[in-house]
């Protein structure tokens, strides 16, 4: 799993068929990586960190985000299609968002976006995701 999706060159995609294909993307911008996922009618994006602008622009064409994840990718993989929950299990180290709350006038964590995201489940059926 790339910490930052922002910078990743890689992405796999998988569908909860047990099917997935890896995708080397080389050193492209945040717009064709966009084009790459929409292209592919992705539902659910799964990643490392991700800056507020990407994971607002992705926000258009995937229905879930799940940031800040890291682990093994075979073990996501498979925790997510058996509906385990990710997030609390693979959440990347670093701040405890629950402690970076009002630090000082006008600072904000990092991760205050990562609660808008919508939870995971339902992920069963035929719903194509990407690491």
């Amino acid at each position: 799993m790339s910490p930052v999706f922002d910078s990743s060159r890689c992405i796999i995609l998988f569908d909860t068929n047990n099917h997935s294909t890896e995708i080397r993307l080389g050193d492209v911008s945040i717009p064709d990586k966009y084009y790459q996922l929409k292209d592919r009618g992705i539902d659910t994006l799964i990643c490392g960190a991700i800056s507020k602008s990407s994971y607002t622009l992705f926000q258009t064409c995937c229905n879930r985000i799940i940031p800040w994840i890291g682990g093994p990718v075979d073990e996501i993989i498979r925790d997510y299609r058996n509906n385990i929950d990710i997030s609390g299990k693979y959440f990347l180290p670093g701040c405890q968002h629950r402690k970076c709350r009002n630090r000082g006038s006008g600072s904000h964590c990092k991760r205050q976006f990562q609660n808008q995201r919508t939870t995971q489940s339902g992920n069963a059926g035929s719903s194509k995701g990407t690491v």
